[in-house]
């Protein structure tokens, strides 16, 4: 018993240590490892990754909105109605893309027991985070 313990401690340790570097979702994420239960710490990163989508979909507006208005401006231009729908190409194909990373990767971390869940929670929520950040570099003002 104690050794599957050990894995899951020292899984947990690489997995906060490697999201303090990667993004914002850190605090969260330690947060939910402070828990005392591997269900409380399921359920905290739960509601940590649904605030991750919930930024993810008002910074994915943020953009849409914003290629509507290039699309806008560039009327009559070649290529002017395409902004948008590449837009929504590219999203659609990074979900999809972040599904399947994020299942790969608690399969190839895969310790067994509830820690592949944990694996696979800590990816989507560091994933989701750093897409934020991304989409919403798209709508800054290009002088900051």
């Amino acid at each position: 018993m104690r050794i599957p313990v050990l894995a899951l401690m020292l899984v947990v340790i690489a997995f906060s240590v490697q999201a303090k570097g990667q993004s914002g979702a850190a605090s969260g994420i330690d947060a939910c490892f402070a828990l005392d239960t591997t269900m409380a710490t399921q359920d905290c990163l739960v509601g940590e990754i649904d605030k991750a989508d919930a930024q993810l979909n008002a910074a994915y507006q943020a953009v849409i909105a914003e290629a509507r208005q290039i699309n806008k401006d560039m009327e009559g231009e070649m290529g002017a109605d395409k902004v948008e729908e590449n837009i929504r190409i590219a999203q659609r194909a990074w979900n999809d893309w972040r599904s399947k990373e994020c299942f790969a990767r608690a399969e190839f971390e895969n310790t067994g027991g509830s820690i592949r869940g944990l694996n696979k929670q800590v990816c989507d929520l560091n994933l989701l985070t750093d897409r934020v950040k991304v989409l919403q570099d798209l709508v800054k003002p290009q002088d900051q």
